[in-house]
């Protein structure tokens, strides 16, 4: 029977990104369910599958990462240094995926979207799309 690999790429995302080069800038967090009062800047990021058909009787994943960056400073400036850290050390990784072996963790684009008024405050929110495939082991 197939595993999902969410869980096991939720924990390799966030032990490849918890890194002091990336929470030296996102000193609210790394997050994959934000809390309530939660402190900016700070990153969360999100994790979809879907197969992929494998040859051989393999099972293959394809994971779409999203990774958010929220910071409310004026200006891009500090979310872009933030998301700028977390794509230099996600790009062209294979996380150690458990059940799973990674064959390629691509960085699909970045964007930027529109500032949110959170409790009055004008608020960063810029995001990178990122693509792993992984493999089901035996």
């Amino acid at each position: 029977m197939a595993r999902s690999a969410l869980e096991s790429v939720s924990e390799a995302i966030f032990s490849t990104i918890n890194v002091s080069s990336v929470t030296t800038l996102a000193t609210g967090g790394i997050y994959d369910s934000v809390p309530q009062d939660v402190s900016y800047p700070f990153i969360w990021f999100t994790i979809d599958e879907s197969d992929v058909a494998g040859t051989f009787g393999l099972i293959m994943k394809r994971c779409r990462i999203r990774v958010h960056a929220f910071s409310q400073y004026r200006g891009n400036e500090e979310a872009q240094k933030i998301l700028n850290a977390a794509v230099n050390v996600l790009r062209y990784q294979t996380p150690t995926v458990s059940n799973h072996t990674s064959l390629l963790l691509t960085h699909e684009g970045s964007s930027g979207l529109p500032d949110e008024d959170i409790n009055g405050v004008q608020t960063k929110h810029l995001v990178a799309d990122f693509e792993l495939i992984v493999q089901e082991d035996s």
